[in-house]
């Protein structure tokens, strides 16, 4: 049961890391 807590948290955690990286080269490209 953790380990399962583990990695959907782990998978969360990276899609939100993928998403702020996103909004970084769009905040890049309209400067």
């Amino acid at each position: 049961m953790f380990p399962l807590v583990v990695a959907v948290v782990g998978s969360v955690m990276e899609k939100s890391l993928v998403k702020s990286l996103l909004h970084v080269l769009d905040y890049f490209n309209s400067m």
